[in-house]
């Protein structure tokens, strides 16, 4: 049994309001910096069949960290895992639902006591917005880019600022006066239950290509198959080899000949 499996919600919560109002970070620009090349992720899943968490990114309220964990990968677990499993320290990411099973699948890692926020929250409290060009980026590639390094930095530089906005908000909006923590437990239930998912190893089944949208043929079937042999001999994601609406382009106009294939491909798949 892990950890957070013998803690209730109720355990996680914090209903400490400082007087104080949370200080927003300085820019980035101005902000202690340190790659570790020998927490949020970002993870390669369109280049690799499986995926893979290719940087682990650290904020504390003074410094930023990038672990570069290609080079580093053996050590991440054992290093962090008194972190993830201590009660005691909360850990505040966003977006989690896949960072968590990332974390598990790559380095055994089970996240206890984690917050969660949301990816707008950083333009609506610090008018910063992402840098959408990066989400799909082949984090595998070295050295990254100056441009990279920013995006990957931003994902966690303001994160506990806004926790700390979220909680202030949260307990003072409650609608149960009775029970003013009500929004905050809601919250924390989310996150309590996203610490509680297990990873689970995709398998190929006979039956996969049901979880395609809009599949109806049974040449779909065969194109999944091939799909996914190709994708692992190459360590490529089914995505990046025939994406689905591709698929089912191929499945409804059943090409007979290696030129309207490609005519099809080349028109849907430049």
């Amino acid at each position: 049994m892990y950890l957070h499996e013998k803690l209730l919600v109720t355990d996680f919560i914090d209903m400490t309001v400082s007087h104080v109002e949370p200080v927003k970070p300085p820019p980035v620009e101005s902000t202690s910096f340190k790659l570790v090349p020998d927490v949020d992720l970002e993870h390669n899943h369109y280049r690799s069949f499986q995926g893979l968490t290719c940087l682990v990114q650290i904020s504390t309220r003074m410094e930023d960290f990038i672990v570069d964990t290609l080079k580093l990968r053996v050590q991440i677990g054992p290093y962090l895992r008194e972190v993830f499993n201590d009660p005691t320290k909360r850990k505040v990411m966003h977006g989690a639902d896949r960072d968590i099973i990332w974390l598990q699948r790559d380095f055994g890692l089970k996240g206890v006591k984690v917050g969660e926020t949301l990816e707008y929250l950083v333009k609506r409290f610090c008018d910063v917005a992402s840098n959408k060009e990066y989400q799909n980026a082949d984090w595998r590639l070295r050295p990254l880019t100056g441009e990279m390094l920013r995006y990957a930095r931003e994902d966690t530089h303001y994160l506990l600022y806004i926790y700390d906005l979220m909680k202030r908000k949260l307990l003072s909006s409650s609608t149960y006066p009775n029970c003013p923590e009500a929004s905050l437990v809601e919250v924390y239930q989310r996150s309590y239950d996203l610490c509680m998912q297990l990873y689970q190893k995709e398998i190929m089944t006979e039956n996969s290509y049901l979880n395609i949208y809009g599949a109806f043929s049974c040449g779909i079937q065969g194109l999944c198959e091939w799909s996914d042999i190709i994708a692992r001999s190459e360590d490529e994601s089914t995505s990046y080899i025939l994406p689905n609406k591709v698929l089912i382009e191929i499945a409804k106009q059943m090409p007979v000949t290696t030129g309207k294939l490609r005519h099809l491909l080349k028109s849907r798949h430049p």
